[in-house]
């Protein structure tokens, strides 16, 4: 046991090291720019359809964490379209989407998840995604932190932002999914109009290029051209490269 926890303990530190982004390394970067380490190489994962069972496992392994951590999160995006939608996850799916406001418990979220880091960005000091992979299932648990600027929260990525309007987050409700519960935005009907479109409950075939139905439909989706692909940075054991 003892040797299991220091073990355990060697992870944690090379996870922290790993997953700190030193301003040394960023000085000619601006500050505006969104910083990516990735340390599972994303396009190696296999993208074929998970068996239904595995989803559940890991949605209820990751929640239960943020829950003993008292991290507030819902579910998100398409986890929860097709629980509103379908009462059941979408066809094809591979990951969990996840929402949390800040980032302030992020490195206990690291210590206690039973996942690997997947990968992590960063912009202006802020985490903005932190993504896991559970070899055990060969699900992705996908966390998207939001930070408040006035009336809004926001979370940055690749081609842009997204955006959220804060008012609708004071309270969440409750959505009941194969016998847990989760927590999920109180107005989840608002959240899939807001998020999908007005046409939300018609399922759609998913494009090469997330960001085509993003932006047809999605009214807090600001995109600002792919322009911000060629500035994203990759860390892979410490040696940087430009994509």
């Amino acid at each position: 046991m003892i040797a299991w926890m220091k073990r355990k303990l060697r992870w944690v530190k090379r996870a922290f090291r790993k997953i700190t982004f030193r301003l040394d390394n960023f000085e000619n970067i601006s500050r505006d720019e969104l910083l990516c380490r990735e340390y599972i190489e994303y396009a190696l994962i296999d993208k074929s359809k998970r068996p239904r069972e595995n989803l559940i496992k890991t949605m209820s392994k990751g929640c239960g964490v943020l829950e003993e951590i008292g991290v507030k999160y819902w579910l998100g995006r398409g986890t929860l379209l097709g629980f509103y939608r379908d009462n059941d996850f979408l066809p094809n799916d591979i990951d969990i989407d996840i929402d949390v406001y800040t980032d302030k418990d992020i490195y206990k979220i690291i210590q206690k998840m039973p996942f690997e880091v997947l990968f992590v960005t960063n912009c202006r000091g802020h985490y903005m995604q932190l993504a896991f992979f559970d070899r055990e299932t060969n699900i992705i648990f996908d966390i998207f932190f939001y930070f408040e600027s006035g009336d809004k929260w926001y979370n940055r990525n690749c081609f842009g932002y997204f955006w959220l309007p804060s008012n609708q987050f004071d309270k969440l409700g409750i959505m009941n999914f194969d016998g847990r519960n989760y927590p999920v935005p109180l107005d989840s009907e608002w959240y899939c109009r807001f998020w999908y479109g007005e046409d939300w409950k018609t399922p759609k075939k998913q494009s090469a290029d997330w960001t085509i139905e993003y932006r047809n439909n999605c009214k807090g989706f600001i995109f600002e051209g792919v322009k911000n692909v060629t500035d994203l940075c990759y860390y892979r054991d410490d040696a940087e490269t430009r994509c």
